[in-house]
């Protein structure tokens, strides 16, 4: 079993922080301390089923995610801090998977978080011109409304 849980502190410049924490298994000696096979891994395994994504999750954060933004907690909890880069944005909801390796345990087995879904946030739009207070159909094929 193993649970994920993303957070963004409102008071917390340091970004958002990812949280992974195993039920039956413990992370693996040294997972934070070095870039070692299962740090390496650890950082490669969080994905976004959205490949296509522009600004997305593995275009934006893919390149960023080192081992030094990893940090265990205790012996079962995992951090992975996540910074805050102003491109990214996304146009529909992302869905990130979180399979863990087994180099990243110490039963050598790998293992399943369960998704984390990332809304995407709406936009905005502003209508202004001389259509903005008249818009009709009659207004549109006047030929003295100019836009």
């Amino acid at each position: 079993m193993l649970e994920s849980q993303l957070r963004a502190p409102p008071t917390d410049a340091r970004g958002t922080r990812m949280t992974l924490t195993l039920g039956e298994d413990t992370w693996a000696d040294g997972i934070d301390g070095g870039e070692t096979e299962g740090s390496v891994a650890m950082m490669r395994a969080v994905r976004s089923a959205s490949e296509g994504e522009a600004f997305g999750f593995n275009a934006v954060f893919g390149k960023q995610l080192h081992w030094r933004n990893l940090s265990l907690i205790n012996h079962k909890t995992l951090e992975i801090a996540l910074p805050s880069p102003p491109q990214y944005g996304l146009l529909a909801p992302e869905t990130l998977t979180i399979v863990v390796p087994a180099s990243a345990v110490l039963s050598s087995r790998a293992m399943e978080a369960n998704p984390i879904v990332i809304e995407a946030e709406p936009g905005a739009v502003q209508l202004s011109g001389s259509l903005a207070g008249s818009c009709t159909d009659r207004a549109l094929r006047s030929t003295e409304v100019r836009v």
